[in-house]
């Protein structure tokens, strides 16, 4: 008998030893983690996909409505109110607007006005479209210029401004028609978050300011309760000109401002109501002809003669709700001061 066979036989006779493991109904976390992971992973493949997606259509879908038309069409909907053109436009991305050439002309029952840009881009809310509300944010502007024109008669206890040096809107020749009564609530607009970049002309009425500025800030008009907002604005200029009825009265004007007016009904609110709510700042330095602009503001006196010669004018200026604050000044250093009145001279 082999030794050998028998330790062999006797090893394979053995009972075979099932291994057991315990089990409490938990998954090993190592398990659990891996899931989790696939899962997440997938989730941001098919959003990732979904997103591509999107943006082709959107893209598709932009490209064929700006040649044909529609988009001119569907931004100008109301053109006896607003009028918007471009020389290009693209959007990238769903939301995303760039544009070049763009202007932008609108009149309501008082005034005239008119926006241009080299350039422009910004967001779109599409949600808020669903609120019939326009909403722009993070806008960027370029080579901007601002035109307003009050139309109609002025009030007599206002200067009648110089027709000729007002500036020329022609494209809206007769009023906008009256809106239906009882028909759809009004569009309200947003501006959020606005930063422009060589600001070269505001030109309101018969006072014309042009020279180079740069700054930040937004406004809205809201449709829900119909008041609008100007929010914290700030502005930085130099090299500035300022024109009053065609005739130059400030030059080498710089500085900053800073503007903030708190809500207020919009429709038939007085500018002095709104001035009231108005917190704002301006330190300014800069040369004035002073005879220029009092001939500007009050006109020939008949007898009357005041002569100064352009003078430097350094202002610091803090006003809250209408008023001025402690510590504004005005220093106005002029070369030379003579008046004469019929006859007599000082």
């Amino acid at each position: 008998m082999d030794p050998g066979g028998e330790r062999r036989r006797g090893t394979h006779d053995r009972p075979r030893q099932r291994l057991r493991f315990r089990h409490n109904g938990r998954v090993p976390q190592a398990r659990v983690r891996r899931r989790v992971a696939i899962g997440a992973a997938g989730i941001l493949l098919a959003l990732l996909l979904l997103t591509l997606a999107a943006v082709a259509l959107w893209r598709h879908g932009f490209a064929r409505s700006e040649p044909d038309g529609r988009l001119a069409a569907w931004a100008n909907r109301r053109p006896d109110r607003l009028k918007i053109e471009w020389q290009a436009v693209r959007s990238p991305w769903p939301g995303r607007v760039e544009l070049d050439g763009l202007r932008v002309a609108g009149r309501s029952r008082k005034l005239v006005w008119e926006v241009t840009a080299e350039r422009a881009s910004g967001w779109l809310s599409p949600w808020a479209l669903l609120r019939r509300e326009v909403r722009w944010d993070g806008v960027a502007a370029r080579g901007v210029s601002v035109r307003v024109a009050h139309t109609g008669p002025v009030p007599a206890r206002r200067r009648q401004p110089v027709t000729t040096a007002m500036p020329r809107i022609e494209d809206f020749p007769q009023p906008p028609v009256p809106r239906p009564a009882g028909g759809r609530k009004r569009w309200g607009f947003a501006l959020r978050h606005l930063e422009f970049a060589e600001l070269r002309e505001v030109w309101i009425d018969d006072r014309r300011f042009t020279g180079s500025a740069r700054g930040h800030g937004g406004f809205a008009i809201r449709n829900a309760d119909g008041r609008a907002e100007v929010f914290a604005s700030n502005v930085s200029f130099s090299a500035g000109r300022l024109l009053a009825g065609g005739v130059a009265v400030a030059e080498g004007l710089a500085g900053d401002g800073r503007l903030r007016i708190e809500p207020w009904p919009y429709r038939g609110t007085p500018a002095a109501a709104v001035a009231a709510r108005a917190v704002g700042r301006l330190d300014l330095t800069g040369d004035l002809d002073v005879d220029a602009l009092l001939a500007y503001l009050f006109g020939d006196w008949p007898g009357l003669e005041l002569e100064s010669g352009p003078s430097r004018v350094e202002a610091h200026l803090a006003t809250r709700r209408g008023s001025l604050r402690p510590g504004s000044s005005l220093r106005l250093v002029t070369p030379r001061q003579e008046v004469r009145f019929l006859g007599f001279e000082a």
